[in-house]
């Protein structure tokens, strides 16, 4: 059964390390429980940055930034795009499939619980996991469906989690490395029945040190397992509601980056040729499309390619998104190249003489 390698290290960094990030989002997240919210912001620059999960992502080496107007004119490509590729360790030190519905995990050791106030003073335990896990699989809490695939879940040892599956998943790496499937310390649940207030414990390279309307701020953790990481000191993120004003304090000095929508982007790489930026994609996120097939109607794959071709998602994405978006099956994918090209997924669209044929062969009561 496949087994993964021992725990990547990063790659030597030459240059300085250390400093703030300064960055700043639109929203702050309404309270600080990874588990009960879905909010990308509070997975991404929220308190969900301070955990580890039992996988994470590594990361392709970003090409050089796009800039100029010349540039995002240019209709969006994800197979040319920044990516996550491979799913690797984060606390575990190796894993592997017993048979299909049972995967075996190892944790490392030595992983430590952040020094805060209040502290837990101790290493993370395969307890842990299966706590944060079992926590997770409440129903009641709105991340649960990341592993609704997930029968049991108990520890062997102290260093050891077994997951029993209901059936064969494919995604189930994908969902143990999303930010959301974070792992918490259940003394730390249990200090305040919940975590949306906090305190905010976690193992990751990111510790919590304010969390305030207008600003949230984490310092590196110099006890982290992967003695490498962080390569800063810290993370300030500004809570700047307005589009504008972060492009100003971006041009200004006050901030090292943004992460603006296309229609900001587009307006401020016009006025400032000199912007650069770069872009990434996530093929499992968007708006996403399902037939319900237990319609009597809807069991017609002739139909439904039929409604497929009255469609043109790609004049969509031209109208409401300038070209910088895509379309895809909506599968995580770990490497770009696996995506169907725009050529193929084409063929599947916006053709009105395909769709006359499709429903010439229908016979389809009134109303459908």
């Amino acid at each position: 059964m496949p087994v993964t390698p021992a725990p990547v290290r990063p790659v030597p960094v030459s240059g300085n390390r250390g400093g703030i990030l300064k960055t700043a989002i639109p929203i702050a997240p309404s309270h600080q429980d990874v588990h009960k919210s879905v909010s990308p912001i509070l997975a991404a620059w929220g308190p969900g940055i301070v955990y580890s999960r039992i996988f994470r992502y590594r990361w392709i080496e970003p090409e050089e930034p796009n800039y100029g107007a010349d540039a995002l004119a240019s209709r969006y490509d994800p197979r040319k795009s920044a990516s996550a590729y491979e799913i690797i360790c984060d606390i575990c030190d190796y894993w592997e499939l017993n048979d299909d519905l049972t995967l075996s995990i190892k944790i490392r050791s030595g992983v430590e619980w952040h020094e805060t106030n209040p502290g837990l003073d101790r290493t993370l335990t395969s307890d842990d996991v299966v706590y944060s896990l079992d926590r997770l699989n409440d129903p009641t809490l709105a991340n649960s469906h990341l592993i609704n695939t997930v029968a049991d879940i108990r520890s062997v040892g102290n260093d050891t989690v077994e997951i029993d599956l209901t059936v064969p998943d494919a995604e189930i790496f994908d969902k143990l490395a999303d930010t959301r499937t974070a792992i918490v310390a259940p003394e730390v649940v249990n200090f305040a029945g919940d975590l949306t207030q906090g305190p905010t414990i976690g193992t990751g390279p990111w510790v919590l040190e304010s969390f305030d309307a207008d600003r949230m701020r984490y310092r590196g953790n110099d006890q982290y397992f992967i003695p490498e990481l962080p390569l800063l000191d810290g993370i300030d993120v500004a809570i700047i509601e307005d589009a504008r004003t972060r492009v100003v304090s971006l041009r200004t000095g006050q901030l090292d980056f943004i992460q603006p929508d296309v229609a900001d982007l587009a307006a401020a790489v016009e006025r400032f040729s000199d912007l650069r930026w770069a872009n990434t994609h996530d093929p499992a996120a968007g708006v996403e499309v399902a037939f319900n097939t237990t319609k009597w109607a809807l069991e017609s794959t002739t139909l439904r390619s039929a409604i497929m071709h009255s469609w043109d998602p790609f004049g969509l994405i031209d109208d409401i998104h300038s070209g910088q978006s895509f379309v895809s099956a909506g599968l995580p994918l770990n490497d770009p190249s696996w995506l169907l090209t725009s050529t193929e997924i084409e063929t599947y669209f916006n053709d009105r003489s395909e769709l006359s044929n499709l429903l010439g062969g229908l016979r389809l009561p009134r109303g459908i």
